[in-house]
């Protein structure tokens, strides 16, 4: 892996960075384990704002798993102290304040996420905030990897408005991706992204028949503050299409 300030150099001007080999065989194979006992013993006792499917009848359609950290103690020991946590500090030049820990699988032929950034979401000011986004399989053009615009975090958040999208209800309004500097990150088992919060990305669809698995741990830095106006009306924007689906809570 590359220093520390090699990678911060190019996350401050391009608004992410990729890292290769974040994590050795040895650790993938153990949040592997954690990942498929999690499934096996939590997920059944979770509300369904915590764990999405796309057809909640067929458990084999589970796509996403939110705040890992706060349901189980193994995740929430790793979201706050593992290797990341040096890292993204250095990148914040701020001390580390855990969000969320989130599990991703893009099921085969599924389709892609908006243009979205996830400070939107987060609500934080000033928005000193960033994701680390790590593959568990490889992350290629095919099965629907992601996509970032480059520099697009120096123009700070954009308006967003509902998505449809489960699990990614706000998209970016009139984003074309056609005009931007957009990069794709193709990633190895092990490696990983990080973005900013202002950071615009997305993802294309899985036009395979193989799954699309990472870890996503996100952070603020500890000497930012919740801008309660404007979380208050992204989550009622969520919740409004979160009843549309029948599904509840406030995740």
């Amino acid at each position: 892996m590359e220093n520390y300030d090699t990678l911060r150099a190019r996350f401050d001007d391009d608004g992410f960075v990729i890292i290769r080999g974040l994590w050795d065989s040895g650790t993938l194979s153990e949040v592997q384990s954690h990942v498929d006992r999690y499934i096996r013993e939590i997920v059944p006792k979770l509300p369904p704002e915590a764990a999405f499917f796309t057809d909640y009848s067929k458990p084999e359609t589970l796509c996403k798993m939110q705040s890992l950290n706060r349901y189980d103690d193994w995740f929430r020991n790793l979201n706050e102290n593992g290797s990341h946590v040096g890292l993204l500090e250095h990148f914040l030049r701020d001390q580390f304040s855990p969000q969320a820990l989130e599990w991703f699988d893009k099921l085969p032929a599924a389709e892609g996420t908006p243009p979205h950034q996830d400070g939107f979401y987060w609500c934080r000011k000033p928005n000193v905030a960033c994701g680390l986004w790590v593959a568990l399989e490889p992350a290629t053009l095919e099965n629907g990897c992601l996509w970032y615009a480059r520099g697009s975090h120096s123009a700070g958040i954009q308006p967003h408005a509902s998505s449809g999208v489960l699990g990614f209800s706000q998209g970016i309004v009139g984003f074309d991706q056609t005009a931007a500097d957009a990069v794709v990150a193709e990633l190895e088992p092990g490696d990983a992204v990080a973005h900013h919060a202002a950071t615009v990305h997305w993802t294309g669809a899985n036009k395979t028949e193989d799954h699309r698995r990472a870890l996503s741990i996100f952070c603020f830095g500890a000497s930012t503050e919740l801008d309660e106006e404007t979380q208050a009306r992204y989550a009622a924007s969520l919740q409004s299409q979160l009843a549309e689906r029948g599904i509840g809570g406030d995740s």
